[in-house]
């Protein structure tokens, strides 16, 4: 029975926090998922801007997949408006686009129009709308953080439609203090989104692979660069260049010849990457780090002091 108050008491005290938080937007804050689409997706909030409708959010993301893309810096990502929702490209023209994801301070029950789009007589298009329910809260824990867990259906449904009919298209769970935890597509038993960790006002949850993506200038080819700063305690960044999209590992031996980090694996499109490589957890001593490709592999070493 004390056990059942304090989950009740917890859950309360989550509940009652500035709706804000269930959105953390501080500049800065980076998450990373695993998805089935875009392979790795590294999102970050690279700056914001107060407007009379709300906050207006400027996003960074880089998919590890061949078609990656990188957004427009010059356009917001999401707007948190003042009524609490958090819409995705709020400037968009085109209303499937320009939705209202979460409403911050929604609680079990509420539902809410993400977009609508009407139809046209003329051609017999009755119009489509998407509507998103929350299904219920419930506690989990994320990464050693126990928090609360908002599960959010989406439907979509003939334009003008006011009931929770109608085929759903996804299930959200957005954890307070977090984002978006993970995502499920409609006839999956496994998220298609799945958070691998996140850098949130300075703490990092989860596992951040520190990989970022840098557009390329000119004629380049297959390099492995030598880490800086070397010797380094405990971090270091790994810089290598692919001329061309395909699958690559990049990782760290010691000198005896065993893998001690498996830092990205995967197809990566063209393009010059930086990884942040954390030995904080690794003895001092001379480390072997490489890229391989399939076409060959690369190595150089590197010193850890602590």
């Amino acid at each position: 029975m004390r056990a059942f108050f304090s989950l009740l008491l917890l859950t309360t005290f989550l509940r009652a926090q500035d709706p804000l938080d269930i959105f953390p937007t501080r500049v800065g804050n980076v998450w990373e998922y695993s998805t089935d689409a875009y392979g790795l997706l590294h999102r970050e909030i690279i700056r914001d801007s107060a407007a009379a409708e709300g906050t207006y959010y400027f996003v960074n993301e880089t998919y590890s997949f061949e078609d990656s893309t990188f957004e427009d810096r010059n356009r917001p990502f999401y707007l948190v408006d003042t009524n609490m929702f958090v819409i995705r490209h709020p400037l968009s023209e085109a209303p499937s686009e320009r939705k209202r994801l979460y409403k911050l301070d929604a609680d079990s029950g509420d539902t809410w129009l993400v977009y609508s789009q009407p139809g046209d007589s003329a051609t017999g298009d009755p119009g489509v709308q998407e509507r998103a329910y929350v299904v219920d809260f419930f506690s989990l824990n994320i990464y050693g953080m126990v928090t609360d867990v908002m599960k959010i259906y989406y439907y979509s449904q003939p334009y003008g439609d006011t009931t929770l009919t109608g085929h759903r298209l996804q299930e959200d769970h957005f954890a307070v203090g977090i984002g978006l935890y993970n995502r499920y597509y409609a006839g999956y038993d496994t998220p298609s989104y799945i958070l691998k960790g996140a850098i949130l006002d300075g703490d990092t949850l989860g596992h951040i692979t520190g990989l970022r993506r840098e557009p390329l200038h000119g004629p380049v080819s297959l390099s492995l660069e030598q880490n800086y700063p070397n010797p380094f305690n405990p971090k270091t960044a790994i810089v290598f260049t692919l001329a061309a999209p395909g699958r690559i590992e990049l990782g760290v031996y010691d000198t005896r010849g065993r893998r001690v980090a498996l830092l990205a694996r995967g197809r990566y499109a063209a393009g010059r990457y930086s990884y942040t490589f954390d030995g904080g957890y690794l003895a001092s001593g001379t480390y072997i780090y490489y890229l391989k490709t399939a076409e060959r592999t690369l190595t150089r070493k590197m010193l850890l002091l602590k």
